[in-house]
């Protein structure tokens, strides 16, 4: 659950109560305070990772991935592609720039961040606590007093391929005290590892390879809120590391309440208005009958202030510098805004990015107006550029109190606060008897708005060949019923996507992709829970009797909000795409069906029950494609999906929440009652822990003139830990329409018990096959048709494990081959392959052992490097001619049957010059992005172009 909205239902329950009675101020703003310090924001870069994680990037959510590429890093190893991205789900009032704007971040690789639930996990939760659990009535005054806490908080992490998020399992004896053990929700192949929080951690991916989170990031109030990547090491010791610079971000935080109570005999009471840090209290002075009902009179009391500071504050981490084996990309920033980013290859700028913005008025908070590509290798240029829907004045986010109650902007500028316009009843003593009178309180229509919900949402992107996507928005729905059960559509906050029209150089329409959220026409759609009142009790004690209230909180900020812990706001479970052409005709359908196997959170009394298994949600059930002119589907793709958890060990991941269950107003201050004892608690489950859910069944099923051809793939997976963790099935069954079945068995290397398949498991190496065996079925069952094996070998000095030989056996020995790699650098690099049926052929590395730059068939590797005229590990700074002379001589020391092909490289794009073994040279260009543009021949002459529209 959201703590904010915890801290600020007690802060604010508790801070009325202590004006009313002593009449002063200063307590208030001490109670404020301590909701602000719980409070805990991070920043943009890391609240994009908890998005993705928690609500899945695809048609389910009503938003479309919209990313410009800026450059991909390529090493031996590693592939990280930078990249802006944009979420097309609005803009919020109280959101701050990204990284590079308003809804714009930068995708700067693997990061980890948490949700801070109370204190910091280091300052309680891992520390032993004995009377976790009891109903202790001084220990749950300290939990109500944020002195202990039984919430866990939740970790979220990226690696180059995964990204996940979990939890540590709380320390059950005085030993366990201060020990770090994840639960994984959901399980992956990673592994997790710190031996303290505060120094940041290490997390092993299931290729080997390892992530060091060292760099910290820290809110206002110094609490750690995310850890950044220091370094990433191969098993074969590629490294790119990662250098930070620190960025002061500002956001937007105001609140208003209303806290109202009922009015005994003894007790005119009211109730209170918190707007803009100023406190009043409405006074209830009698009621008066009007068209049969009772109506409250009050008159105004300014009781104060309350702590309401505006804004809020992190102290984020952005990446300035990673370096890679013969590069690097520089970042510079100004007013916490990515402006440049430089690329360098081989210490030469090849490539410039410059980003320009629009500035509004407020809060620094600004636009990205364009994305300039400078090629400096071939003084090429080419550029990206974006308009919003800026069409009303700019807004102050900090004054303003025309907020949707999903926090987006509505246009209600004759709103006087924050909270929604609305009827609450008083009970009264009338006649003797307990009754009822009514008032208004509450100052806003925050209702949605599409027209001001979309205000600074991406309206459109022009592409460098001219050509222009236009998106068009709608505000979130679901169906729902209304009070009497008759269906109505309630909205969800935020935007989903219309349609994107695609427009040529001259503006003309060139298609239009549009996006149904229904099935059979009828709207679908799920929608967590949000409220934003909370009700308790208020006794007010004397010496020989006591006063029961009613008490209310009516907040401009969710009380409770399920989609907080949901992690999405809402998710369509079915959506059809449909194209058009320029002239309107249908030419294409598709559509998708997601998996609602999954519960939203459900909230009782003003707090969140989160049953949720997050993971569960966003996976594809069924994807069908018609045939436009009959309407009926020409190909359905259909998935089934199984739960699979780690043995004995899934604990389900819980919290507890305490409250009193009294605010206690007594005759003399300082005493303390029972009824200050009785305590209301409050449990939640994030979702069992150590659990996946993966791919069981997928059937593809193709339609041709009315006949129907259906293949179906089964997967089983082991029992296992660590088949649980990997995830890979163990075997798969292919059933083809014809009947025929084909059965694949897989091994990896937690399968093979010698010391290379230990070394591999104990280094997270297992995600590679150690073997792949095929059968067909036949007369009399299954029947062997082919097998693959590798077997691996470890290297001594960095204990990897290296491919040494790869086995076929085709059906009944009709083809068998055995392909071994005996030879290695110091890096891991393979250096000379043999076959039974073929010369050996060697390799020689260059460009610091990241890329093949000469192969010699029929030559051993030692015998080559015998022929060079340099050391190899001087090869390592050769470039351009000056490793061709080099290489080119090896033909004298290896004569024809030898042959000898000599590589150069750009070596973060690819090979840009090869000279075959009969002297042919053939050169490769490429764009900016590394995209392969043209191949040339020994003559000049264009063998290929490649032209990338985007």
């Amino acid at each position: 659950m959201n703590n904010k909205t915890i801290i600020l239902i007690i802060a604010l329950l508790t801070c009325v109560g202590s004006v009313y009675s002593q009449g002063t101020s200063p307590a208030l703003a001490d109670t404020e305070g301590k909701y602000k310090y719980n409070y805990v924001p991070v920043s943009p870069v890391s609240e994009e990772l908890m998005k993705h994680i928690m609500c899945p990037v695809n048609y389910n959510t009503g938003k479309v991935e919209l990313s410009i590429p800026i450059y991909e890093i390529r090493t031996r190893d590693f592939t990280l592609p930078l990249r802006l991205q944009y979420d097309s789900g609005g803009i919020k009032v109280s959101a701050g720039n990204g990284v590079a704007g308003l809804g714009w971040n930068v995708d700067f690789g693997p990061t980890v961040t948490r949700s801070i639930q109370g204190n910091p996990d280091e300052e309680g939760y891992l520390i032993y606590n004995p009377d976790f659990g009891s109903w202790d009535t001084s220990y749950m005054h300290k939990m109500t007093e944020g002195m202990a806490h039984e919430q866990p908080d939740v970790f979220f992490y990226s690696t180059f391929d995964a990204q996940g998020n979990f939890v540590f399992r709380r320390p059950e004896k005085s030993s366990e005290s201060g020990s770090h053990i994840p639960v994984y929700l959901p399980l992956t192949s990673d592994k997790v590892e710190t031996s303290d929080i505060r120094s940041g951690f290490q997390v092993t991916d299931g290729s080997g390879n390892i992530y060091r989170f060292k760099e910290a990031e820290y809110s206002n109030t110094g609490k750690i809120t995310g850890w950044k990547l220091t370094d990433v090491t191969s098993l074969k010791q590629d490294r790119l590391s990662f250098s930070y610079v620190t960025q002061k971000l500002t956001y937007a935080d105001s609140y208003d309440y209303y806290a109202v109570e009922d009015m005994g005999e003894s007790y005119r009471n009211g109730y209170w208005q918190g707007v803009d840090g100023k406190l009043k209290f409405f006074r209830m002075n009698g009621y008066a009958l009007h068209n049969d009902s009772l109506w409250a009179d009050f008159t105004v009391e300014n009781v104060g202030q309350y702590d309401n500071r505006p804004y809020n504050s992190v102290d984020a981490k952005y990446p300035k510098e990673i370096t890679y084996a013969n590069g690097k990309v520089v970042f510079d920033y100004s007013s916490s805004l990515l402006k440049t980013v430089h690329i360098y290859e081989n210490g030469a700028e090849i490539q410039r990015v410059t980003l320009n913005y629009k500035q509004l008025r407020f809060m620094g908070r600004s636009l990205l107006a364009e994305v300039n590509f400078t090629e400096l290798v071939n003084n090429q240029s080419r550029s990206y550029t974006m308009s919003y829907n800026d069409y009303v004045d700019d807004y102050s986010p900090t004054q303003t109190k025309a907020v949707d109650k999903f926090g987006y902007y509505n246009g209600r500028t004759g709103n006087t606060d924050l909270v929604e316009r609305q009827l609450v009843e008083f009970g009264t003593p009338y006649d003797g008897d307990r009754g009822v009178c009514y008032a208004y309180i509450g100052g806003a229509d925050r209702t949605p708005d599409i027209l001001f919900a979309q205000v600074y949402s991406l309206q459109s992107i022009k592409y460098p060949t001219g050509a222009r996507e236009e998106l068009v928005y709608e505000l979130n729905t679901y169906p729902d019923t209304d009070e009497y059960g008759n269906a109505i559509s309630s909205y969800a906050g935020g935007l989903r996507i219309y349609s994107i029209q695609c427009r040529d150089v001259e503006g003309t329409l060139k298609n239009e992709r549009r996006f149904l959220y229904e099935k059979d026409g009828i709207p679908t759609g799920y929608a967590p829970q949000v409220t934003f009142v909370d009700e308790m009790e208020k006794l007010y004690l004397r010496t020989y009797s006591r006063t029961s209230m009613r008490y209310r909180l009516y907040s401009s900020l969710p009380v409770a909000d399920a989609g907080a812990a949901a992690g999405v706001s809402v998710l369509y479970p079915n959506v059809s795409v449909v194209e058009k052409d320029d002239y309107g005709k249908t030419v294409s359908r598709e559509d998708y069906e997601y998996n609602t196997n999954f519960y939203f959170p459900s909230i009782i009394n003003g707090m969140v029950h989160d049953e949720v298994s997050h993971y569960k949600k966003g996976k594809l059930v069924r994807r069908t494609d018609y045939d436009v002119d009959t309407e009926q589907p020409v190909h359905d793709e259909e998935h089934t999906y199984t739960e699979i958890s780690l043995n004995n060990n899934t604990p389900v991941v819980a919290g507890r929440e305490v409250r009193r269950a009294n605010l206690v107003v007594a005759e003399q201050s300082g005493v303390e009652t029972d009824d200050d004892l009785y305590y209301r608690e409050y449990r939640y489950s994030i979702g069992r822990g150590n659990t996946r859910v993966e791919n069981q069944l997928t059937v593809n099923t193709d339609y041709y003139a009315g006949k129907l051809v259906s293949d179906t793939v089964v997967r089983t997976y082991g029992s296992t830990d660590w088949d649980i963790r990997s995830g890979l099935p163990v075997r798969e069954i292919y059933k083809y329409s014809d009947g025929k079945k084909k059965k694949c068995d897989y091994t990896y290397p937690y399968h093979v018990n010698d010391a290379v398949g230990r070394a591999m498991t104990a280094a997270n190496d297992i995600l590679r096959p150690a073997h792949i065996g095929e059968s067909v079925e036949g007369p009399e069952g299954y029947m062997d048709d082919s097998f693959t094996s590798f077997d691996y070998t470890l290297d001594p000095g960095s204990g990897s494990a290296l491919l040494d030989e790869v086995s076929v056996w085709k059906h009944e020995g009709l083809f068998s081959m055995s392909k071994s790699y005996p030879v290695h650098d110091a890096y891991g690099n393979v250096c000379e392959i043999r076959r039974a049926d073929a010369p050996v052929v060697a390799l020689l590395w260059g460009y610091n052992y990241s890329r093949p730059v000469a192969i010699v068939e029929g030559a051993s590797y030692q015998e080559v490097v015998s022929g060079l005229r340099v050391s190899v590990e001087s090869l390592q700074n050769l470039d351009g001619s000056a490793l061709e002379n080099v290489l080119l001589p090896l033909r004298n020391a290896f004569p024809a049957p030898c042959r000898v092909t000599v590589y150069r490289y750009a070596p973060q794009r690819g090979v840009v010059y090869m000279n075959e073994p009969n002297g042919n040279v053939t050169t490769y260009s490429y764009d900016g992005f590394g995209r392969l543009t043209e191949i040339r021949d020994k003559d000049g002459a264009v063998l290929e172009y490649n032209e990338y529209k985007k």
